[in-house]
């Protein structure tokens, strides 16, 4: 049977954290994991006609999609570091993929008649199952990547590009990435400059609001890759206006 990876304090951890910030997000997933089915005042009506549930089997198997590969990238996104080939990756997406499916399925139990208006349970198997695939393939595709020595690297320091990014006004120019880090992640790129462009900032606003330093900033606009820690900052800091909607983790784009 495969087995999944024992990874280091630190990495495991990071793991617990991004986990944490997945599970703490379910209120927004109003069709997983309903409010009225847990109270006793409601619940009543959703048997009833006196408050009709219309059915909405695409927008329940769109969220399920969605929660299940937070939850499994979660975890997967520190894999590429330290698995030893494409088989070893494999072997351990594909545990960590039962068990998230497992996961999931569960949690959803006590709201069972809700589901069951708007999809079958094989169907909701069914989206998990297929979800899942989807990110063990990406995953197995990324491939490995370099983990950097635990003598010298820090948690929240990122490797630095040698590309300034030039400014006019408040509005980057797209950055011309390093060979090193050639546009691994162009959408998130792509993302980033829209929401600086929304809010009239530029990388440099980014750190005033506790967001990643500057250079790390311009690394994320070269479409180059930073630790979960730091999309985490990235999002609290992007959420310091409030002229525009706040943003979390998992809007952020991640390819």
């Amino acid at each position: 049977m495969a087995q999944r990876p024992i990874l280091p304090l630190k990495v495991q951890a990071e793991i617990e954290s991004a986990r944490e910030r997945v599970l703490s997000s379910r209120l927004g997933y109003d069709m997983l994991f309903p409010l009225m089915e847990t109270c006793p005042v409601f619940s009543p009506l959703l048997q009833g006609s006196f408050f009709p549930v219309q059915p909405k089997p695409a927008t329940h198997k769109l969220q399920l999609s969605k929660y299940s590969s937070a939850l499994f990238d979660a975890e997967a996104q520190f894999y590429p570091g330290y698995a030893r080939g494409e088989t070893e990756m494999k072997s351990w997406l594909k545990e960590t993929a039962l068990c998230v499916a497992s996961e999931v399925l569960n949690d959803m139990k006590p709201y069972r008649a809700f589901h069951d208006l708007h999809c079958s349970a094989e169907e909701r198997k069914e989206t998990v199952v297929h979800a899942l695939k989807q990110r063990i393939d990406y995953w197995v595709e990324r491939g490995p990547v370099d983990v950097p020595d635990e003598s010298t690297a820090t948690v929240m320091e990122e490797p630095r590009p040698q590309i300034p990014l030039p400014i006019i006004g408040a509005i980057p120019v797209e950055p011309k990435p390093s060979r090193k880090h050639d546009a691994q992640f162009p959408n998130r790129a792509i993302w980033l400059r829209e929401r600086l462009a929304e809010r009239g900032w530029d990388h440099n606003d980014l750190p005033r609001h506790g967001g990643p330093d500057r250079k790390t900033s311009l690394k994320i606009l070269a479409g180059g890759e930073v630790r979960p820690d730091v999309l985490d900052k990235l999002a609290k800091a992007l959420s310091f206006s409030k002229k525009v909607p706040k943003v979390t983790i998992l809007d952020i784009p991640i390819a």
